[in-house]
């Protein structure tokens, strides 16, 4: 696909779209504003600065993927709820690509979404100095040649790819966000937990300190934390973490 795509149907669902056909991170964009609307959006398909979690740099060919960043109000929403904001974003990022066809995505905590274990998503939130929630996702449309990184998978590999699909996707994906983040805490709780590809698992817990220690993840806590139980017993609260899924 040579030609840029366009957002109509994304557009006709937000206050505000900025479209730019190219931009360091759409995250600082919006995050730089000063006041946004509830649900301002920037997208991109060439974002050449995009960063992950813990600062990781999000690698792109030039319209191989979008960035979409928008703003979520912080208001009315409890401590806990704000920290649910990202897997509700994964939980709405999965539900809109069900809605073109790939019924197959799954979450694994905190911020990925994946498809046969290859990264096809991800997401970052920060809050802006106006005190909104900056939601960005950076999602894989198709590659030209082999992927830019090992383990990552597009769109485009798992259902017919068109030039309207980005289009289709976004919009779909701000509505479902705009839906979840209005939704109480015990529902999205049981959602989200319906997705998550690492409940159930064995998994590997890297800290922020470095620190490594192996368990079961068996749950989702009430702030969106991951439960995990240790090789005592003991049911470990992971918050700040990466983890890793460790196939037997």
């Amino acid at each position: 696909m040579t030609k840029a795509p366009a957002f109509p149907r994304t557009a006709a669902v937000v206050p505000a779209l900025l479209e730019l056909a190219r931009v360091d991170s759409t995250n600082s964009v919006l995050a730089s504003f000063e006041a946004s609307r509830p649900y301002t959006t920037v997208l991109s398909t060439h974002q050449v600065a995009g960063r992950g979690r813990k600062d990781r740099q999000w690698w792109a060919r030039s319209g191989e993927s979008l960035a979409l960043s928008t703003v979520v109000p912080s208001a009315p929403l409890s401590a806990d709820k704000v920290s649910w904001i990202p897997l509700i974003a994964g939980l709405a990022t999965i539900r809109s690509l069900s809605a073109l066809g790939l019924g197959e995505a799954t979450l694994k905590w905190p911020n990925d979404v994946r498809v046969g274990g290859k990264k096809l998503a991800g997401i970052l939130c920060r809050t802006s100095p106006s005190g909104l929630i900056v939601v960005g996702v950076g999602i894989n449309l198709f590659f030209e040649a082999d992927p830019p990184v090992p383990h990552a998978t597009s769109i485009g590999e798992h259902v017919s790819f068109s030039p309207s699909l980005p289009d289709l996707w976004a919009s779909n994906f701000l509505l479902e966000l705009q839906r979840l983040s209005e939704r109480e805490g015990e529902s999205s709780l049981r959602a989200v937990s319906e997705v998550m590809d690492t409940l159930g698992r064995r998994v590997e817990v890297k800290s922020v300190d470095g620190a490594r220690w192996s368990g079961d993840a068996q749950r989702l806590g009430g702030n969106g934390c991951l439960i995990v139980r240790d090789a005592k017993g003991r049911e470990r609260e992971v918050v700040a973490a990466d983890i890793e899924h460790l196939y037997q």
